[in-house]
C-alpha cells in the first residue's frame, strides 16, 4: 500500500486498519492496525499480510489528534508466493523436507531464509484446586454459583532469557467464549510478583536465572469442565541466545554432498518450483528432547523494482520438534591402557558392592530419630574398614546439618579433622604443582580421582572454619563472656580459625561463591567490616532469594551503625520476602 500525500504544514498521522473474515481466526489474528506518520510532500509505503482469496475491508482516517487536513492519494497491489504449507512443521526424523512454492499474481523473486527463535517447553501443574466463588462480586443471577480452578506451574531458568508463558487454554482463542479470567501470575523463588497477563496477551517478560512459580486462574460455571483441565499444560516459550538458521537445496541430493545450495531466480507468474529444507545440523542448548522449536520462513526477496519488502512480512509460521538425543558413548578407562588393574576376585567385588550400599544408605539416616541406626551402620562399615573416607565424610555432613550444627559445633570441628588428617595433602600438592597434558589420559583419569579428594578436603576445611565462627560467636554472646576461662577459649579459637582459613587458602579461593561467606567472616573478624559487606553485596547479587544473606547485611550494618541503612533493609525485607503470593 502506497500513500502518496500533497503540501500541507507540518506533520500528520494516519490510521491503517484491515480486516479480513477467516473462519477460525479472530479479527485481532486475520486483521492489522497500523499508524502512519506523513510529511509534507512525500510517499510511505506500508505492507501488510493477507489471506488469500478472502475479502478485505480497508480503513483509513486521520489520527484524533492530528489537526489539519491531509489529501492522499492511496495505491494498492497485491503480491506474493503461495507455499503448500502455509504453517510448515520440519520432521526431524527426515533429512530434507520439501515445499512447492508459486507465484499466482505476478512474477516474483525466490529466495528462500528461514530460522527458529524460540523454544517452547511444556510443562505439567504441580497442584490443581478448585472452589465454589461465593463473594457478591462473583454471584449469578439466579443464584447460580461460579466456580474457579487454580493451577500451579514450576520452573527453572538456567540462565537470564525472555520468556513468553502461555497456559494451553489462554493459547486457543476459540475457547474464551466459554471460560472466564484466563489469568496468569509469575513470582520468583521468595514469593514475590514480577509479571501477569491474560487470554491472547502474549506478553514478553526478561527473567533472571532461578526458579518461578506461575499460577492460573480460570473461572467456568460448569465445575466438571474445570476438572478436565487438572493436566494442562502450560506452554513456556524462551527465546533462543542464538537463532537456528536453515539451508535450503534445489537438489535433495545436495544435503548428502554437501554441494549446490539454492540459487535465488525469479518465478513466472503462474510458475512453480521446489525448495528442500535440511534438517537443522545442530540444536540450540537449550532446547531438550520432546521441545518444540519455533520460528518463521519466507520465500520471497527483496526488490529494489517492487515498493515494499518483496516478501511476507514476519514470515509464514515455522516449528520442529526437537528428536530423542543419542546416547553418548562411554569413554574406555585411561588406567587400563597402560597399567592393568589388579583383578579383584567375585568375594571382593562383593563385598565392596556391600559396603558401598552401606555407605549409600547412610546419607538417608542424617535426621534427629534416626541417630542411633546412623551410628550403628557407621561404626559396622569403620570396624571392617577403618578410616573409609566415606563414611567420615557421611559423619561430618550430618554433624554439619543445618538445623542442628550449632548444637555440637565441637563435634563438628572434631569430624571435619578426621575428614582433614585422611587426605594426602602431599600427593595433591605434587600432583597440582605440575601443568596437566591434556593428551596423557591416565594423567586426566589421575586428576579427576583426585579432584574429588580435593573437594573433600576444601569442603572439610570450609565446614570447620563455620563452625569455629559460630563457637566464636557463642562464646562472646554467652552469660560467661567476660570470665577468664572463656576468653582463653576464644583466643585458642582464633588461632584455629586462623590456622585453618590459611590452610584452606592454599587450595582454594576464598573469595569463590563457595568459601567467600567463610571469607566475609575472616573480614569482619579482622576488623575490616566495610569490606565483608562489599563481598556480601555481592554475594547477594548472585543468590538474591537467600533470606540468611539478607539478615547477614542487616548485622553488618548495625556493626557500622549505619542506622538509616539498617532500617531501609529491614523494611525492604517484606517487599522482598511476602509471606504468600499476592492474590488474583
Amino acid at each position: 500500500m502506497v500513500f502518496r500525500t500533497g503540501e500541507m504544514d507540518g506533520t500528520r498521522r494516519i490510521v491503517m486498519h484491515t480486516v479480513q473474515e477467516v473462519p477460525g481466526q479472530s479479527f485481532s489474528e486475520s486483521g492489522t492496525r497500523q499508524y502512519i506518520t506523513v510529511h509534507g510532500q512525500g510517499t510511505q509505503v506500508q505492507s501488510f499480510s493477507v489471506t488469500g482469496g478472502r475479502t478485505i475491508e480497508l480503513a483509513i482516517a486521520q489520527y484524533w489528534s492530528s489537526l489539519g487536513q491531509t489529501e492522499v492519494q492511496v495505491d494498492i497491489t497485491f503480491h506474493g508466493i503461495n507455499p503448500d504449507s502455509r504453517s510448515l512443521h520440519l520432521d526431524a526424523s527426515r533429512l530434507v523436507t520439501q515445499v512447492d512454492v508459486n507465484a499466482p499474481l505476478g512474477n516474483e523473486s525466490v529466495s528462500p531464509s528461514g530460522s527458529f527463535t524460540i523454544v517452547r517447553k511444556a510443562i505439567s501443574p504441580k497442584d490443581f484446586k478448585t472452589r465454589p466463588l461465593s463473594d457478591a462480586r462473583d454471584s449469578l443471577p439466579g443464584n447460580r454459583t461460579i466456580y474457579e480452578a487454580e493451577l500451579t506451574y514450576s520452573f527453572s531458568l538456567s540462565k537470564k532469557t525472555s520468556v513468553t508463558p502461555q497456559p494451553a487454554l489462554a493459547l486457543e482463542d476459540q475457547f474464551h467464549e466459554s471460560w472466564e479470567s484466563l489469568i496468569w501470575m509469575l513470582y520468583d523463588k521468595s514469593k514475590r510478583f514480577v509479571a501477569s497477563g491474560s487470554s491472547g496477551s502474549r506478553s514478553t517478560t526478561s527473567l533472571a536465572k532461578g526458579d518461578y512459580t506461575l499460577k492460573f486462574h480460570v473461572r467456568n460455571h460448569v465445575l466438571k469442565d474445570l476438572k478436565k483441565l487438572k493436566d494442562m499444560p502450560l506452554n513456556l516459550d524462551l527465546k533462543l541466545a542464538k537463532p537456528v538458521s536453515l539451508k535450503f537445496q534445489a537438489d535433495p541430493d545436495n544435503v548428502l554432498t554437501g554441494g549446490g545450495g539454492f540459487r535465488s531466480g525469479t518465478l513466472a507468474k503462474g510458475g512453480q518450483r521446489r525448495i528442500y529444507i535440511e534438517r537443522p545440523s545442530s540444536l540450540p542448548s537449550e532446547a531438550a528432547a520432546g521441545d518444540l522449536l519455533i520460528g518463521s520462513i519466507t520465500y520471497g526477496q527483496g526488490n529494489s523494482n517492487l515498493l515494499g519488502p518483496g516478501k511476507k512480512p514476519d514470515g509464514f509460521p515455522l516449528s520442529m520438534r526437537i528428536p530423542p538425543t543419542k546416547s553418548a558413548k562411554t569413554k574406555p578407562s585411561a588406567a587400563g591402557s597402560s597399567k592393568k588393574k589388579e583383578e579383584k576376585s567375585e568375594a571382593e567385588k562383593l563385598a565392596e558392592a556391600i559396603r558401598d550400599l552401606k555407605v549409600g544408605r547412610l546419607a538417608k539416616l542424617h535426621g534427629d530419630k534416626k541417630t542411633e541406626d546412623f551410628d550403628r551402620l557407621a561404626k559396622e562399615i569403620l570396624d571392617a574398614n577403618p578410616n573409609h573416607l566415606a563414611v567420615l565424610i557421611e559423619q561430618l555432613k550430618r554433624l554439619d546439618g543445618e538445623a542442628n550444627r550449632k548444637k555440637h559445633l565441637d563435634k563438628v570441628i572434631a569430624a571435619a579433622d578426621t575428614v582433614i588428617a585422611q587426605v594426602d595433602t602431599e600427593t595433591l600438592a605434587k600432583h597440582y604443582g605440575v601443568k596437566l597434558n591434556p593428551d596423557d589420559e591416565e594423567a586426566k583419569a589421575e586428576r579427576a580421582k583426585l579432584d574429588k579428594k580435593l573437594n573433600t578436603l576444601t569442603d572439610a576445611l570450609y565446614r570447620k572454619g563455620r563452625a569455629l565462627g559460630y563457637l566464636d560467636t557463642q562464646l562472646r554472646e554467652g552469660e560467661n563472656a567476660d570470665s577468664d576461662e572463656t576468653k582463653k577459649r576464644l583466643k585458642e579459637i582464633n588461632k584455629q580459625f586462623e590456622a585453618n582459613f590459611a590452610e584452606l587458602q592454599k587450595w582454594a579461593a576464598t573469595a569463590e561463591d563457595k568459601f567467600v561467606l567463610l571469607h566475609i567472616r575472616r573480614e569482619n573478624r579482622q576488623g575490616r567490616t566495610a569490606t565483608a559487606l562489599k563481598l556480601l553485596n555481592e554475594k547477594i547479587g548472585r543468590s538474591p532469594h537467600d533470606r540468611k544473606l539478607q539478615k547477614k547485611r542487616i548485622r553488618l550494618l548495625g556493626e557500622l551503625n549505619w542506622d538509616e541503612w539498617k532500617a531501609h533493609e529491614e523494611t525492604w525485607q517484606i517487599r522482598r520476602f511476602p509471606a504468600k503470593y499476592q492474590p488474583f
